[in-house]
C-alpha cells in the first residue's frame, strides 16, 4: 500500500499539519524540470517576454504578472511551452532547428495572450512592449474573440479544426453564470442539438464519485458532437475545488479516449 499525496507548495505549508508533513517523502516538482533543451532556450526567452508584457512604468500602482495574466503560476510558462509544442507538432514535422524554436515562442506568446486581462492590453502602451501594442491589441481583440461566450465557442469550434479527444477550455470571467435562457441562445448559435448540451453547477455536487457520475455521459461513443459546461461561482474562492473538478473531468475523458476506437467521435 501506498499513499501519494500531490498539493501546491504553499498548501503544504499554510494547511498541512506539522506531524503529517514529517511523516511523508517528499518531492518537489517543477514542470520545467522535464522541459528538453531546446525547450529550456525557449522557456529563457518567454520568462523575459512575459517580464516586459507586464512590467508597466511611469505609475505608481502596482501591477503584477499575476493581474496581467489570469491564474499565471510559477509554472505557467513551462506548462504553456508543452502545449504550444504539441500543437505545432500536429502541424509539422518536429526538428529542433531556430525556426522550430522561434514558432512555438511565438505559438507560447499567443497562448499567454489568451490569458491575458484588457487592462493589461490598455497597459502596453507604457511598457517595453509599446512598438508591439498595435498588433497585439489587434490579435486580441479581433483574432481571439473575448468578447462574449458564444463568439468565443464559435471560434474555437468552428473555424479551428478540433481533433479526435475534443477541446477543454477553462474561461475566467466577471459575467454572472448562464441561466437556462442564455444556454439556450447558446447551444443554438454554436448548432449543437438541445439534448446533447449538459451544463452543471460544480457547488451542487456532495463527493467526487457525484460528479464523475455526472460528467462521464458526455464522453460516450456517441459520435455526435456534445458539449458539456461546468459553472463555477466565485471562483477565486474555490480554487483547489476547480482544481480537483479539473482532474476528475480529464480522468473521465482519459477512460472514454482508451475505450474509443479512434474516430468514433468528439466530446
Amino acid at each position: 500500500f501506498k499513499l501519494i499525496l500531490i498539493a501546491e507548495k504553499g498548501t503544504v505549508y499554510e494547511k498541512f499539519p506539522t506531524p503529517l508533513i514529517n511523516r511523508l517523502e517528499k518531492h518537489f516538482v517543477l514542470t520545467e524540470t522535464v522541459l528538453l533543451d531546446w525547450q529550456k532556450e525557449v522557456l529563457i526567452r518567454l520568462e523575459e517576454w512575459i517580464k516586459q508584457f507586464s512590467n508597466v512604468t511611469d505609475t505608481n500602482a502596482s501591477f503584477k504578472t499575476q493581474d496581467a495574466f489570469v491564474g499565471f503560476q510559477n509554472d505557467t510558462p513551462a506548462s504553456v511551452i508543452f502545449q504550444a509544442t504539441k500543437q505545432l507538432k500536429r502541424q509539422r514535422l518536429f526538428i529542433e532547428t531556430e525556426e522550430w524554436k522561434a514558432a512555438v515562442f511565438n505559438c507560447s506568446c499567443e497562448i499567454l495572450l489568451q490569458m491575458a486581462s484588457p487592462d493589461a492590453l490598455i497597459r502596453l502602451q507604457r511598457t517595453v512592449l509599446a512598438e508591439e501594442a498595435e498588433e497585439l491589441s489587434e490579435m486580441y481583440f479581433s483574432e481571439q474573440c473575448h468578447g462574449s461566450i458564444v463568439q468565443f465557442l464559435q471560434h474555437h469550434l468552428q473555424t479551428h479544426t478540433v481533433n479526435s479527444d475534443g477541446l477543454l477550455i477553462q474561461v475566467t470571467t466577471h459575467s454572472h453564470l448562464l441561466s437556462n435562457v442564455e444556454l439556450t441562445q447558446l447551444y443554438q448559435c454554436i448548432e449543437i442539438e438541445e439534448n446533447l448540451v449538459s451544463c452543471f453547477l460544480l457547488q451542487e455536487f456532495d463527493t467526487e464519485l457525484d460528479f464523475s457520475n455526472k460528467v462521464s455521459p458526455a464522453f460516450s461513443r456517441d459520435p455526435r458532437d456534445k458539449l458539456l459546461i461546468i459553472q463555477c461561482d466565485s471562483g477565486h474562492l474555490y480554487g483547489d475545488l476547480i482544481a480537483c473538478a479539473r482532474y476528475r473531468v480529464d480522468d473521465e475523458r482519459e477512460k472514454a479516449r482508451l475505450q474509443r476506437r479512434p474516430g468514433q467521435g468528439t466530446t
